[in-house]
């Protein structure tokens, strides 16, 4: 039997590989593109405002109840105390209150950042004394700037701390999966979807 006739076990082996691993990318790909349409794509019914965890290193720890209207604090006296403050209306979300807390301070960011009336963010370097932990669902506003989010409520603040065990994250299941499927590429693996 001529030589050039016979095909190796080896060649076949890759040949299947090298298909096996352009069926994962396009089912990855595929994936990807049909989850991003449907995040994005418009609902008939506006989704639920829910408590962002935290970002940028801050982490929640509670609803409080303002301090501006409590008896015996003078006028100006707030949860949040000895910081900065910004009010974006129809911008504001949780992410954007604690970029720019982690900014100040010359870059080392204030302890804690709050948001309050769907569009205000304080930061400050003190939580005071007088402000008390409410039931989350006292912050029940959302945010101007993305209503899927919780931004405090009427006299209540939503609290993240930089200090805070719950700062510290995992990577959204969306990247393990995809790094999932990337290893499963480059080692060889065979996927079962």
């Amino acid at each position: 039997m001529p030589l050039s006739s016979v095909s190796s076990p080896s060649s076949r082996v890759r040949r299947t590989s090298f298909i096996d691993i352009l069926i994962v990318l396009f089912l990855a790909i595929s994936l990807a593109a049909a989850e991003q349409h449907t995040s994005t794509s418009p609902s008939s019914t506006p989704a639920t405002p829910t408590i962002v965890p935290g970002s940028n290193g801050y982490g929640y720890i509670g609803c409080y109840n303002e301090t501006t209207n409590l008896s015996g604090t003078s006028s100006g006296t707030r949860a949040l105390y000895g910081g900065d403050n910004e009010v974006i209306p129809e911008e504001m979300t949780v992410e954007r209150c604690l970029r720019f807390c982690k900014s100040g301070m010359g870059g080392r960011g204030y302890r804690f950042a709050g948001v309050e009336y769907s569009r205000k963010c304080w930061c400050a370097t003190q939580l005071s004394s007088l402000s008390a932990k409410v039931a989350d669902t006292e912050c029940n506003l959302p945010c101007d700037g993305d209503e899927s989010q919780i931004c405090g409520g009427d006299l209540k603040i939503s609290v993240y701390d930089m200090n805070s065990v719950a700062a510290s994250f995992a990577p959204a299941k969306e990247r393990f999966f995809f790094m999932g499927l990337l290893a499963a590429v480059v080692t060889g693996m065979h996927i079962l979807l």
